[in-house]
């Protein structure tokens, strides 16, 4: 296959199918063999290499030198193959040759085998609570003076206190610090958040001057949910502290957030500078018809707010580490109010590339899950949000 045969080969099923299927709660996944043959697995990479190179928001992002290296690796080890290629092999080889990725969009899946190229930032904490006096901190616990040094990092919490800890992308089991002078190491484990639950769009519950908005998945384009979560921000607009609980909001369609928001404050939210990659390859597969398209980046217009908006109130939004892609641009879009307050622990960030196109390789029948536009303003790759204020418990 040449480029042009890729190229009809990913117009055959268009993204607004695909999306449609997505919504409904169908599998985008097919049926994989077990093997295929050495040329076909070279075809195959040779594919990823065109869908990457024309079709990925972060091909820039990451030098191209280790793109070009990591595909001339791939030919020449499949080139020596002369048995069946395992398709679970192949992904992960194609794993191992992208690991210097960080994009949690970015997979390859089948219904039996996943890749990824994510690797988390966890946060780990202490058991203890310090408090500050004259710029020294103590355990509240016991009154003992800590000194750290500039690996760890103190945490606020909403009793005034800290939390300390550490971000690291390595497992940490403990951390050396000093107590009254005597150096020691304690445990840490990771920061606590809400165990996962019924993923909900849109729940509100009112309790006196409070409104409690949950909203742990955004999947979906149902226009009457949408309309809801709309009329639900109108109904919150009139208490002056609206929860809003991203917990285990992994994302799916930015939308749901949009209305919630704009139905809140009057305004239309912002997703900030969002920049849309458009090429031959990108419009055959949104639409399903070939057409030349220069290879760029375009800057999606916003609508300009009417209005400075019409909510009075604080907006108090609980995050943690499962919070990603459509809910980090939910956090993003909140974060656009006057009086808004995190709370928790650091969102996954999965939200730098984002709106995703699906591929399917030729003859593995994996599915490649490609990004095709970058989020200017989000976090760096890996970093996500992290709250004003830290909360180490599983029921913020």
């Amino acid at each position: 296959m040449n480029d042009l045969d890729f190229l009809s080969y990913s117009a055959q099923t268009p993204m607004v199918e695909l999306r449609r299927r997505f919504h409904r709660g169908e599998t985008l996944e097919q049926p994989v063999p077990d093997v295929i043959s050495p040329r076909e697995a070279l075809e195959d990479v040779t594919y990823v290499k065109f869908v990457l190179r024309q079709a990925y928001s972060g091909y820039s992002y990451y030098p191209q030198s280790r793109f070009e290296r990591a595909f001339e690796a791939l030919e020449g080890e499949l080139s020596a193959r002369t048995g069946p290629v395992e398709v679970s092999a192949l992904m992960d080889l194609l794993g191992r040759q992208f690991s210097f990725l960080t994009d949690g969009h970015l997979s390859l899946t089948s219904p039996q085998h996943g890749v990824g190229f994510y690797r988390k930032w966890q946060t780990y904490v202490t058991d203890l609570r310090l408090t500050e006096q004259g710029g020294d901190y103590y355990d509240t616990a016991t009154g003992r003076k800590v000194v750290f040094g500039n690996t760890l990092q103190l945490f606020p919490t909403l009793e005034g206190c800290f939390l300390l800890g550490c971000r690291s992308r390595d497992v940490l089991t403990d951390v050396e610090l000093t107590l009254d002078d005597k150096k020691q190491r304690l445990p840490v484990h990771k920061i606590q958040s809400r165990p996962q639950g019924e993923p909900v769009s849109m729940e509100v519950k009112y309790q006196g001057e409070i409104a409690w908005v949950v909203s742990s998945s955004f999947v979906g384009d149902d226009p009457e949910a949408l309309a809801k979560c709309r009329e639900i921000g109108r109904r919150c607009r009139d208490y002056p502290h609206v929860i809003w609980d991203l917990s285990n909001n992994l994302g799916g369609n930015s939308a749901f957030a949009r209305e919630f928001l704009e139905g809140l404050n009057g305004v239309r939210p912002s997703m900030g500078r969002v920049l849309s990659l458009g090429s031959t390859l990108v419009h055959a597969k949104e639409s399903g018809k070939i057409k030349e398209v220069p290879y760029g980046f375009e800057e999606e217009q916003e609508e300009s707010a009417p209005a400075p908006g019409q909510f009075a109130g604080t907006l108090h939004v609980i995050i943690n580490d499962r919070v990603a892609s459509s809910g980090e641009s939910g956090v993003f879009m909140a974060l656009s109010l006057p009086r808004v307050v995190l709370y928790g622990c650091n969102t996954l960030g999965i939200g730098r590339f984002g709106d995703l196109c699906v591929y399917t390789l030729p003859h593995a029948r994996v599915t490649l899950w490609c990004p095709q536009k970058v989020f200017v303003q989000a976090p760096r790759e890996t970093e996500g949000y992290e709250p004003q204020i830290w909360l180490d418990s599983s029921d913020p």
